[in-house]
């Protein structure tokens, strides 16, 4: 599945805006701007339906729409035309105060995720797990309205039309062109045609990008904190860590493997395997040749040899403990389990510990900051929710 080209990573948002932070853009715009919809007003010949659903703000998604004039009006009563089939994607499916939600804005990579996997997803079913990768992408977007509403209240109504300037140029320069690969256009035009067949449209995918990257700088100004983490905090840490900071001993090792089902009996596989030993032990035959010509191992044709394996991680206990006791370089017994009979030698092993707290502060500084951006994220989005009424169709 393709990823939508609007939901771009705080890196990239990062990049984006360039050495322009959001506050420097904000201070930039001093003089009065035509907004960046307002030059966008090209596109109104061709206005689609979900354009339209976004423009009124000020009505329930249940709102009804006047359908033919009244009685009392002087203009004739107009009829209502039959046929008409709603425009794929316009379906209002969020609100998140005065900004819409529509089905094509949650709906973008579902042909594409549609097409790789119709062969798992059943003709009746495509219309649940429709709904589900839905839900699954309004989540997110949700999130972005509220941060991106927060933004517009509290950035000078003046200032804001620079920043989208900015943005919107960063747009042309940078997605428009993505768009036109991914798409298969040629132009701009054709471009917005292909979008207006989705259910959406240039401008709004431009709006898209406008609110994702804003959403990342203003978010990442509003969770930021400086506070000093101290020594007692990253002690506290990693004594209540400490299974995170244990590690096992590894080794590196090579098999030469009698299965049970190529042989006819069990005896029968117990001689081949001792007579490949014996090849080893007593006529010095490298090891990777012997297992190579006569190993049953999935690593034969590597000589046998398996990369660092960790501790406990084998299915075969058997040969997970020799691993861990047998003095490298020593051939093993003859090993016994479900699969067959085995014969290991260990090429090098590292033992198993902890990682000390002065080599651990690092990764601890950085999980406790971590911890704190996610605690302050969670609470700046809740406080926003409490402020900012929000309906999907999901809701019950």
């Amino acid at each position: 599945m393709s990823r939508p080209l609007e939901h771009v990573t705080l890196v990239t948002a990062l990049l984006l805006v360039g050495s322009l932070g959001l506050s420097a853009a904000v201070a930039a715009a001093q003089a009065p701007t035509q907004p960046l919809h307002a030059a966008a007003d090209t596109d109104a010949p061709h206005t689609t339906a979900a354009d339209r659903a976004g423009s009124h703000t000020g009505h329930g998604p249940d709102a009804p729409v006047p359908l033919a004039r009244t009685a009392g009006d002087t203009q004739e009563s107009t009829s209502i035309p039959t046929g008409l089939k709603p425009v794929e994607g316009s379906q209002i499916v969020a609100r998140v105060g005065d900004q819409v939600v529509l089905a094509a804005d949650v709906l973008v990579g579902w042909s594409e995720f549609l097409a790789s996997n119709s062969d798992q997803i059943p003709e009746l079913e495509r219309e649940n797990y429709r709904k589900m990768f839905m839900k699954q992408q309004l989540e997110p977007l949700l999130d972005t309205k509220l941060v991106y509403a927060d933004a517009r209240r509290t950035i000078p109504a003046e200032n804001f039309p620079k920043i989208e300037e900015t943005l919107g140029k960063k747009f042309e320069e940078d997605q428009v062109p993505h768009l036109c690969k991914t798409t298969k256009t040629k132009s701009r035009a054709e471009l917005d045609a292909k979008l207006r067949e989705m259910g959406t449209s240039l401008a709004q995918r431009k709006q898209a990008y406008t609110e994702t990257v804003l959403y990342h700088q203003w978010l990442r100004e509003q969770v930021d904190d400086d506070k000093e983490i101290t020594h007692d905090e990253l002690w506290d840490y990693y004594q209540q860590h400490l299974a995170d900071f244990e590690y096992r001993a590894k080794a590196r090792w090579e098999e030469i493997l009698a299965r049970f089902d190529r042989f006819p009996t069990k005896d029968d596989a117990r001689q081949a395997i001792a007579e490949w030993g014996n090849l080893v032990w007593y006529r010095h035959a490298p090891f990777a040749d012997v297992a190579r010509k006569h190993s049953h191992g999935v690593t034969a044709g590597e000589g046998g040899q398996y990369d660092w394996t960790t501790q406990g991680n084998l299915r075969s206990t058997v040969v997970d403990e020799a691993l861990f006791t047998l003095p490298v370089g020593t051939l093993s017994q003859i090993l016994e389990d479900e699969k067959g009979f085995h014969i290991v030698r260990v090429l090098e092993r590292t033992s198993g510990g902890r990682t000390p707290f002065v080599e651990a502060q690092p990764e601890i500084r950085r999980q406790i900051n971590q911890q704190r951006e996610q605690g302050r994220r969670d609470a700046y989005l809740a406080r926003l929710r409490k402020i900012t009424p929000v309906w999907t169709v999901f809701d019950e």
